[in-house]
């Protein structure tokens, strides 16, 4: 009899082998959307001598999250990459001279209402003192965890009052 490990490495060989005749729909999905999924896997057997079949059953499948932690974000922003050879000629540049480096601070502040498949119509009032540069995250989709884009390709009015 086989153990586990062995089990394991058999399964392996059997998929890296396997001409699948079935193609899914999409190869990623965005949370609260539905993706045909393979959601069970049997042995059938089809002789006496023992000769078997992989039977796999596919389904249409909608992921949710019931509760998650973000543990990192990372933004994009336009400005806060130099090469190492325009590093190396600003150190050129200051070396002699004296200068002041201004301090940054990133704040965030969330929407006071969430979006919803209709999307968002709200008004926040955020006071700013010394900006160069503003970033806004904005979910393409009310269900979207993970994914980004700039809305103001899409009609976004951002007013700023002075």
């Amino acid at each position: 009899m086989a153990s586990g490990l062995d089990k394991l490495k058999n399964i392996d060989l059997l998929f890296r082998n396997w001409s699948l005749g079935y193609q899914y729909t999409k190869q990623f999905t965005q949370m609260g959307c539905t993706a045909d999924l393979i959601t069970k896997i049997s042995i059938e057997q089809i002789t006496d001598s023992g000769l078997k079949n992989l039977m796999c059953s596919i389904s249409p499948v909608t992921l949710s999250i019931k509760n998650y932690v973000v543990t990192e974000v990372t933004a994009n922003m336009s400005g806060y990459k130099a090469t190492d050879d325009c590093l190396q000629r600003i150190r050129e540049f200051y070396a002699k001279r004296p200068f002041v480096v201004p301090a940054q601070r990133v704040e965030a502040w969330s929407f006071p209402t969430s979006a919803t498949s209709t999307g968002i119509r709200t008004s926040q009032n955020i006071p700013l003192s010394h900006v160069t540069d503003l970033c806004l995250l904005v979910p393409k989709d009310a269900r979207a965890t993970t994914c980004y884009e700039n809305p103001c390709y899409h009609n976004m009015q951002v007013t700023t009052c002075g």
